[in-house]
């Protein structure tokens, strides 16, 4: 049908390299993004959730409908009640030292997901977790969540880059998201 998929794994995400500066701010994601996107060399359709959804929305804003002619935000919104991403947050971190086995790394998802089942089969962890120097790490870098911090201006920025935009968007919402 013509269409092609680009999955960009975020700098410090997935299995791209960190940054060694340690910089996640959302401008520098922004930039990133813009700059795939020129690679492509015609408009796009973003598709984001959590972190590449907010990407998204100010890659939107800022890079236009020339660019981004349609936006799909998953499980993510402008403005984000801030107990639940502290919640994240101090999740993320309690584990950036990693777990020694699987089995650890499913029990603490356990912990934080309770009317989750634990799944018996741990391969699927295997997809966000990577073994490093004998312990199983999350796929992100630590710097992610180390150097966050709950910035009010950055939900009303957002929102200020969703209400500008003149492009279609649909929000998708999983269960018990």
């Amino acid at each position: 049908r013509g269409f092609r998929v680009v999955a960009l794994d975020m700098r410090g995400h997935g299995d791209s390299d960190r940054a060694p500066d340690g910089d996640y701010t959302l401008e520098v994601l922004v930039r990133d993004t813009a700059e795939v996107i020129a690679q492509i060399g015609r408009p796009v359709v973003l598709i984001g959730a959590s972190m590449g959804g907010m990407t998204g929305i100010a890659a939107a804003r800022q890079l236009g409908p020339a660019a981004v002619n349609k936006l799909v935000l998953v499980d993510v919104v402008p403005r984000f009640e801030q107990s639940g991403t502290s919640r994240i947050r101090d999740f993320m971190a309690r584990h950036v030292h990693g777990f020694e086995t699987l089995e650890q790394a499913a029990d603490a998802i356990a912990d934080y997901l309770p009317h989750r089942r634990r799944q018996r089969n741990l391969d699927g962890l295997k997809k966000n977790l990577r073994q490093r120097d004998g312990r199983w790490h999350w796929h992100w870098d630590p710097a992610f969540v180390t150097a966050a911090r709950d910035d009010p201006m950055l939900a009303d920025e957002l929102e200020r880059a969703a209400a500008d935009l003149q492009i279609p968007v649909l929000l998708i919402r999983g269960r018990m998201s």
